[in-house]
C-alpha cells in the first residue's frame, strides 16, 4: 500500500510541475533558468565528469536537507544540469562566461514542501572538476 501511495504522489508530483511548467508565463530570463539548459535531457552518467557530478549533488542535498540524491527524479534532474553547463562550457559561446549560474524551481518535493534548487559557480572551478581524476578521491 505505501508503493502505491508513493507512486501516486509522484504522478500527481510530475503532473503538476508539467502543469506549472505549460502555464507559466515568466520569460527563460526573468525565472534565472539560463538558455542552455533548455533542450533535450541528457541524464547519461559520464564517468571524466564525477566530480562534477559530486559537487552538484552536494550543493542541491546541501539545499533540499539531503533529499535531492534520494529522490531519482532530482537525481536524474541534477545530472542533466551537470551535463548541460559542462557541453554549454566547451562551446565558443561560453568563452567570455566566467561564472554560471541558476535557479530551478520544484527540484524536490518533500513532506515539507517543495524544495528549489539554485547554485551559482565560477568557471575557475568547473574546470577543476571537469578535470579532477575520482580516482585521486577514492579511499585507500
Amino acid at each position: 500500500m505505501n508503493q502505491e501511495l508513493y507512486f501516486c504522489r509522484r504522478i500527481v508530483t510530475v503532473l503538476l510541475v508539467c502543469l506549472i511548467t505549460a502555464t507559466s508565463s515568466v520569460p527563460a530570463q526573468e525565472a534565472d533558468v539560463p538558455d542552455w539548459l533548455g533542450g533535450r535531457a541528457d541524464t547519461v552518467e559520464r564517468t571524466e565528469r564525477c566530480a562534477l557530478y559530486a559537487w552538484f549533488l552536494d550543493e542541491a542535498d546541501r539545499k533540499t536537507d539531503n533529499e535531492a540524491s534520494r529522490d531519482e527524479l532530482a537525481r536524474m534532474r541534477v545530472i542533466n544540469i551537470a551535463n548541460k553547463l559542462a557541453d554549454h562550457h566547451a562551446t565558443a559561446e561560453a568563452a567570455d562566461e566566467q561564472t554560471y549560474a541558476a535557479r530551478l524551481k520544484f527540484l524536490v518535493f518533500g513532506e515539507p514542501g517543495p524544495y528549489h534548487f539554485s547554485f551559482r559557480i565560477e568557471r575557475q572551478r568547473l574546470e577543476q572538476l571537469l578535470c579532477a581524476d575520482c580516482a585521486d578521491d577514492a579511499p585507500g
